[in-house]
């Protein structure tokens, strides 16, 4: 699952061909956002999605979005 990696963005600038920081300008150009402020919304829109379709339990959808859970109830 590509979206619970700890993306760099040296290795999404390399997934592209391009150099980093041309790669930030680039992409913050077209989409307003840069790289990881994009991936972070996309990280919470996916799991928005996943808590409403889905019964997995919190943890879970954390684990597969990609998102670290400070802490937990018992």
């Amino acid at each position: 699952n590509d979206l619970a990696r700890a993306w760099t963005l040296r290795e999404l600038s390399e997934t592209v061909h391009l150099a980093p920081n041309y790669f930030l300008r680039v992409f913050k150009n077209e989409t307003g956002v840069a790289p990881l402020a994009f991936l972070s919304r996309l990280r919470a829109e996916t799991a928005a999605r996943l808590l409403l379709q889905t019964d997995w339990p919190i943890a879970q959808i954390g684990a597969h979005v990609g998102c670290c859970l400070l802490y937990t109830s018992d």
